[in-house]
């Protein structure tokens, strides 16, 4: 999975390329998982897997908010969500999860 490195305006780096590439290579096997992606590992900062036949990364915050890069499609999703209630939770990620497998697959 390769990114370019992230630049300020005037061109300079603020986060140096290789480690981008490293952050986003699998380092452990992830505790969580976004059902539609294959895979689940964690590298640093950013949970990594498979969809559609595409690398993706992808970090998760509460409720299904997340920051999805597909490096093979130039794509980046960002999702926001309210705070649902516990019971609520698995649902919502899940629903929020297969808005983001559609856009994916979208994109294609």
């Amino acid at each position: 999975m390769q990114l370019a490195a992230m630049v300020a305006d005037g061109g300079r780096g603020i986060v140096p390329a290789d480690w981008l590439a490293d952050s986003l290579k699998p380092q452990a096997a992830g505790a969580w998982s976004l059902p539609q992606v294959a895979g689940g590992n964690y590298g640093y900062l950013w949970f990594n897997g498979m969809l559609h036949g595409r690398p993706v990364a992808w970090a998760w915050g509460y409720g299904g908010q997340l920051g999805v890069v597909v490096p093979a499609q130039r794509l980046a999703i960002v999702t926001l969500a309210v705070e649902p209630p516990p019971a609520a939770l698995q649902a919502q990620n899940r629903a929020v999860g297969a808005l983001v497998e559609r856009i994916v697959a979208a994109a294609a």
